[in-house]
């Protein structure tokens, strides 16, 4: 009993730390803020020549995120060798790993080289000692060579006089035989000729030949009715039933189609003066409001020059500007340049995002009543509608 107890024991220990990690850590995602910042600098350029290309290559950016006290980091950095990395402690999660690759890689490269050299000599070596081989191999293989042409060609004559000798002995009986062949031939184009009056007369009886002749009667009578065509006065009756009845047909459709819509429109008007509907609008409002205050940056500082060389154009946007000055004042401060073609940037931002609060509303928004009703009589009127269109077809 103790030994079990002990094992029970242990188990229950291991099996809470566990739950307790899992806890911790589902606390420390839902609680501790993901941290990020954005540095830019666009330099004020003139828009005219070649100053647009070197625009690009002289913009600065530089973006970082972090969380629980920078166990995990990221960064992005433009211009850049390494554009992307993540980091969890003192490992790279992502990126980081072209640089040490390529620091591997050198010396391994090297040898390559040497090595794919190293052959290369041999071969040149190889290549300058080959002819003087061949010239002294061809003076010592001369003499062997003339020995051998002259065994081979010996039975070669000797197979040749026999070969001349053979086709005079045999085209003697081939000119006896031909007459014999020519003769057989004229005897059995005759019996052809009489041999199939006999046995089509045999082989086919009385009734099949009348079967044949009734089928082609047949065939022969339903040709004159496939081919009639309907008269004139029919033809004429036919058009105009058909020019009486597609604009009935299309009244129909129109008209069914505006009743339709009609149905639809009071059916949301309902909808829009119901109270469910002024619930889940204040809801709605109420909830993703605050998951766009938790996702906007706490500390911004951004500063835009701007010239189009136009001053209307550029008179137009500040206006714009000032209507949404509510909200982008605290973010956004534009300045324009009404006499000449500019832009410039200096871009600071500093905020936090909370798991917590993102998963709270959302989870609001999703699970209310008021939402979720609005929802089902948006989905009711959606299906009203597709279903009288796939009775009509």
């Amino acid at each position: 009993m103790a030994v079990a107890l002990g094992i029970l024991k242990w188990t229950g220990i291991i099996l809470g730390s566990l739950i307790g990690l899992v806890l911790v850590l589902l606390l420390l995602l839902l609680f501790v803020p993901v941290r990020y910042r954005l540095d830019a600098h666009v330099p004020e350029t003139v828009l005219e020549g070649e100053a647009v290309k070197k625009l690009k290559e002289e913009i600065r950016a530089d973006a970082r995120f972090s969380w629980l006290l920078h166990a995990v980091r990221g960064r992005f950095h433009y211009p850049g060798e390494e554009s992307f990395t993540v980091k969890a402690l003192m490992f790279t999660v992502i990126g980081g790993q072209d640089k040490k690759k390529e620091e591997e890689e050198q010396p391994k490269q090297e040898e390559k080289e040497k090595q794919e050299a190293q052959p290369k000599q041999e071969k040149k070596e190889k290549k300058e000692e080959r002819p003087k081989r061949e010239e002294k191999g061809k003076k010592e293989e001369q003499p062997k060579r003339e020995e051998k042409e002259k065994q081979e060609e010996q039975p070669k004559r000797e197979k040749k006089e026999k070969q001349e000798e053979q086709p005079k002995q045999e085209e003697k009986p081939k000119q006896e035989e031909k007459p014999k062949k020519e003769e057989k031939k004229a005897e059995k184009e005759k019996a052809e000729k009489k041999a199939p009056v006999v046995s089509e007369r045999k082989a086919a009886p009385e009734k099949t030949v009348r079967k044949a002749v009734k089928e082609e009667g047949r065939q022969t009578r339903t040709v004159p009715e496939e081919e009639e065509k309907p008269s004139f006065p029919a033809r004429l009756i036919g058009g105009i039933k058909n020019l009486l009845l597609k604009p009935y047909e299309v009244a129909q459709k129109i008209i069914y189609t505006i009743s339709s819509v009609c149905g639809k429109i009071s059916m949301v008007r309902d909808l829009l003066e119901s109270d469910t509907f002024a619930r889940a609008r204040e809801a709605a409002l109420k909830h993703v409001g605050r998951i766009v205050r938790g996702v906007l940056p706490k500390k911004s500082d951004v500063r835009v020059l701007y010239g189009t060389g136009d001053p209307y154009i550029d008179a137009e946007i500040l206006a714009a500007c000032g209507i949404l000055s509510p909200w982008l004042a605290a973010f956004v401060s534009p300045e324009a340049d009404f006499e000449r073609k500019v832009i410039g940037a200096e871009i600071q931002i500093r905020g936090s995002v909370t798991g917590a609060t993102l998963l709270w509303n959302a989870a609001f928004l999703y699970f209310n009543r008021d939402i979720r009703s609005v929802r089902r009589r948006i989905e009711k009127i959606r299906g009203e509608k597709d279903e009288p269109e796939s009775e009509s077809v």
